[in-house]
């Protein structure tokens, strides 16, 4: 694929690119540390979006007991918070 500046890198340019492109970063972690990593990805990823951009960076609080990562952070004006679940997969789900 041809590169301008316009063009997504090709692991951006479908799921399925971007799902082996993780798997490929991800084959040697186990479990816990494929969701740590992961919640680290939405937690740089949150302020770049619609929603994310009126709140502060994510802070990462706990892996809950389903083993998603709990992310949590404040409006830039202090008056919501916005609670995120990050889930690497989900198990038997195909998209």
């Amino acid at each position: 694929m041809q590169k301008n500046e316009d063009q997504l890198p090709d692991f951006l340019q479908s799921y399925g690119s971007l799902l082996s492109h993780f798997n490929n970063h991800f084959s040697s972690l186990n479990s816990y540390e494929r969701g740590a990593s992961f919640a680290q990805l939405v937690r740089k990823l949150t302020p770049h979006t619609t929603i994310g951009e009126r709140f502060q960076t994510p802070i990462l609080k706990q892996h809950s007991h389903d083993k998603g990562v709990d992310l949590e952070c404040l409006s830039k004006d202090k008056r919501e918070s916005l609670y995120i679940q990050s889930k690497y997969t989900i198990k038997d789900r195909q998209f």
